[in-house]
């Protein structure tokens, strides 16, 4: 018996860390090293590169054909590092996907390939080898990830455990670590469903559900749909990214709002994933969902880790992965990569199980709406060379509603409101108890009294002319309120409903029915959290993505 130590490779006491030690390759056992040496026959193997996910026998039939090239499907030989392929540990070839797959470089040719005879005899005959070459390694691993879950549940004992499953590998792994370190399965699992999650998700939600009948399963909806939203507010892009706040993170705060308490949300974050998730903590709380502690289990796995410790211990993955997808998401997100799409446009077009119903050719109608509403040379080229994912400015820009001093009362300005005549006293109630007063007009007219009973303002509606009159009663930083007024009003007037806003009350006061804005008055304190310029960044998407600055580093 072999007596394997594995230290963390930054000295870190609260969790294994393996993203700066490169993969090795037992030559022996033609298998990956995870944690140093082979375990089942001692070889140090040789240095790869930093990580690795393997390539299934559905992708590799997809790139022979789109590169017309011999690829070599035998199982558990084949792998992959952003665009390069590895074939028993060595470079195969490196692929470039902008426009289309093609071939950047060839490391190993045709003949090399031809004639070479299978190391594995199956599926279960590889899964055996990976086992025995990493099997202290994947039980540390997986000994350490539920040593901390079992932690901070213990230390949030107060708090309800929840399994953010989105579908992906991550999310299928930390949900199996969860109910093992649990020792339950009526752990609730929730799904933010975009409704433009790929064909093979929701096919993976089903089984999934059907599979595990004691692990209570919801699914959490944006009430707009999802083309709707888009052309309300122009296509997303990796700077003005408001997708992921409407369509996941207010669904979910909603489905958790009903619990009446705190959450402790388990997810598969992991570090390696991006440049933003790099310095995450492993325990966090999400600003967005402020009633929900994030906890990071696997947040120093590796790729390899992950695809390791899945086949192993045979977890159920989404059949996406199998066609070459190397993350799973939405189906129109604009963190996708170019490899990701040429694929969805095959799948879209080739294949027969949910594909051709994704809509492609709706979304690629609506980004050359954008594309020429933005006035493009050539829309077309801006929507397939991927140039609308790095837009930084707001596609419809709104023109902002403009007040103007009254001539005969330096006291008042007048709101030009372009015809708008309803909803915009819900926007006021943050000021203060807001009054109906006697009228002897036809107009009406409403008093604001601060939570001191001081008078702030008076408003008088010129209805039918869109137009509004107000009157500052205060001496006391007149400035501030006229500006936050405005800021309201504009609010106001690019509201879709989305419900970013209302994680950011903290007494519950705003909520949103039927795409409509509402503040109870009995839950307002009137803190004016809301009408803070810092609230605009994130706690109102359509004035901050509508703005003529064009919603820049939202």
């Amino acid at each position: 018996m072999r007596t394997v130590v594995f230290r963390t490779a930054l000295g870190e006491t609260n969790g294994f860390c393996a993203t700066r030690r490169k993969v090795a390759w037992c030559e022996n056992c033609c298998v990956p090293i995870l944690g140093g040496e082979c375990e089942k026959c001692g070889n140090s193997g040789r240095a790869t590169c930093a990580d690795l996910r393997p390539v299934f026998a559905g992708e590799a039939e997809y790139l022979a054909g789109r590169l017309n090239y011999p690829i070599p499907n035998y199982v558990g030989e084949l792998w992959a590092r952003h665009t390069t392929l590895w074939w028993r540990g060595r470079r195969l070839l490196r692929l470039t996907t902008n426009p289309r797959p093609k071939l950047a470089r060839i490391y190993a040719t045709p003949e090399e390939l031809l004639g070479r005879e299978r190391v594995f005899e199956d599926l279960e005959d590889w899964v055996r080898a990976l086992e025995s070459a990493n099997k202290a390694y994947l039980n540390f691993l997986e000994q350490e990830a539920i040593d901390f879950i079992r932690t901070v549940s213990a230390s949030h004992a107060d708090h309800m455990p929840i399994v953010s499953f989105s579908g992906g590998k991550d999310s299928s792994l930390v949900s199996y670590l969860v109910r093992r370190a649990l020792g339950r399965e009526d752990v609730l699992h929730i799904f933010g469903d975009t409704t433009i999650e790929f064909p093979d998700t929701y096919q993976f939600i089903r089984s999934f559900k059907k599979t595990n009948p004691q692990v209570p399963f919801r699914e959490a909806r944006a009430e707009v749909g999802w083309f709707d939203m888009c052309k309300m507010l122009g296509t997303p892009s990796r700077i003005v990214r408001w997708c992921c706040t409407v369509f996941k993170s207010v669904p979910i705060r909603e489905a958790i709002d009903q619990f009446g308490r705190r959450v402790l949300n388990f997810e598969g974050i992991r570090r390696v994933e991006s440049v933003r998730r790099r310095n995450r903590e492993r325990i966090n709380v999400n600003p967005k969902i402020p009633q929900q502690v994030s906890v990071e289990p696997i947040i120093d796995w590796r790729d390899v880790d992950v695809w390791a410790y899945i086949v192993t211990r045979r977890i159920p993955i989404n059949d996406a992965y199998e066609k070459g997808f190397s993350r799973v998401g939405c189906l129109y997100c604009p963190m996708n990569n170019v490899h990701s799409e040429n694929l969805i446009r095959y799948l879209a077009a080739e294949s027969s199980d949910g594909w051709r119903d994704i809509r492609l050719e709706d979304w690629e109608r609506l980004l050359l709406e954008d594309a020429r509403f933005a006035g493009k040379d050539d829309p077309w080229d801006y929507v397939v060379s991927g140039a609308w994912k790095a837009r930084g400015g707001a596609v419809r820009p709104v023109a902002y509603f403009k007040s103007y001093p009254c001539d005969a009362d330096n006291q008042s300005f007048t709101v030009d409101c372009d015809g708008k005549e309803d909803g915009y006293l819900d926007f006021l109630v943050p000021f203060g108890r807001i009054r109906t007063l006697p009228s002897p007009e036809e107009f009406p007219r409403y008093a604001a009294d601060g939570i001191n009973g001081e008078p702030l303002f008076l408003l008088r509606h010129l209805r039918g002319r869109g137009i509004l009159r107000i009157t500052l009663l205060t001496e006391r930083r007149r400035v501030t309120l006229q500006r936050s007024i405005m800021r309201q009003l504009r609010k106001w007037q690019v509201c879709v409903g989305c419900g970013a806003c209302v994680a950011f009350c903290p007494n519950g006061a705003i909520y949103i029915s039927q795409g409509r804005l509402s503040i109870l008055p009995e839950k307002c304190t009137h803190c004016l959290r809301c009408t803070s310029t810092q609230y605009l960044k994130r706690g109102c998407v359509a004035s901050h993505v509508l703005s003529p600055k064009g919603g820049r580093g939202y």
